[in-house]
Formats: C-alpha cells, structure tokens, sequence
C-alpha cells in the first residue's frame, strides 16, 4: 500500500561520497552530476534485483557540504525490501562492501569514458594523456571512498 507515493515500510537513508580529488573534476564538469545519481541508484536497484525484487528508491544531489565548500555526494532513501515477479513483498538489507565496491568501480569506469569530453581543473592540468587520466581515475581516493547507511525509518 502506499501513501502520498511511497510506499509504506521501512526505509533507509545512505550517502554516496567521493574522494575529495575528484571533486574538482566534476566542479568543472558539472554535467557528470546526473550520472553519478544514476551511478547511486543503479548499485541500489541491481542489488535489489540480485534478490529477485524491485526496491524503490529516490535520490538527490548534494553538491555543497556543511561548510558551504564544493562537495559532490548522493543521497538517496531505498525501500528495506520489494516486490518479486509474484507481486509478494520481500524483506531485505544492503551490504555496505559490496555497496561500496559496485560504486567505486561503477564510477571509474563511468569517468574513464570520459576522457575525450573532460574539462580538466587547473588543479589537474598535469593530465595530458589518457594513461594520466586512467592513472588518476583507477588510484583515487584509496579508502576515502564511502557510504553512509543511516539508521531503518518506519514508513519512510
């Protein structure tokens, strides 16, 4: 059943973040942003899918933090569960590793394809070949790659 649009069960609000030398790449690359919320959501529903349902899910670009700095990142609220082929609603959680490896290579693999049509920062301007690209790309970040799974909301 639903209310207002949504359905009624519980949710989970999570962040997608990325290292902070990317952020210069997509400040300067602003038309990226869309993809990265596409980026968010597909690891969301694949991960549903993988479990035989259809989770709901809605999603919004961030692209200042706190401190009112640039600061690209994805919140999205995801139903703990969906629908299967036979209409039956069936629980299920996220797994925040495997969330967080589809997104890193999710988003590599989305900025090495664009290369040829990138703006690159005056803070990268190093870059001038598609090995320093694919370099930067592949070795950013490290473990500053995250997501935040808040805790379970009731109804949303």
């Amino acid at each position: 059943e639903t209310r207002g649009g949504s359905p009624e069960c519980t949710w989970q609000h999570l962040v997608f973040t990325l290292p902070d030398t990317l952020w210069p790449l997509f400040f300067h690359n602003r038309h990226w942003l869309d993809a990265l919320c596409r980026l968010a959501v597909d690891n969301l529903l694949y991960a549903g899918r993988r479990r035989g349902v259809e989770v709901g899910v809605f999603c919004a670009i961030h692209t200042y933090g706190r401190r009112l700095n640039w600061h690209p990142h994805i919140h999205v609220s995801v139903t703990l569960g969906g629908i299967d082929d036979a209409g039956v609603w069936k629980d299920l959680s996220f797994h925040p590793s495997a969330l967080r490896r589809r997104w890193m290579w999710n988003v590599r693999q989305y900025l090495l394809s664009q290369w040829e049509h990138t703006t690159v920062p005056p803070e990268n301007a190093h870059l001038q070949s598609e090995n320093d690209w694919r370099h930067l790309v592949l070795n950013a970040g490290g473990q500053h790659w995250h997501i935040h799974l808040s805790k379970k909301t009731k109804n949303g």
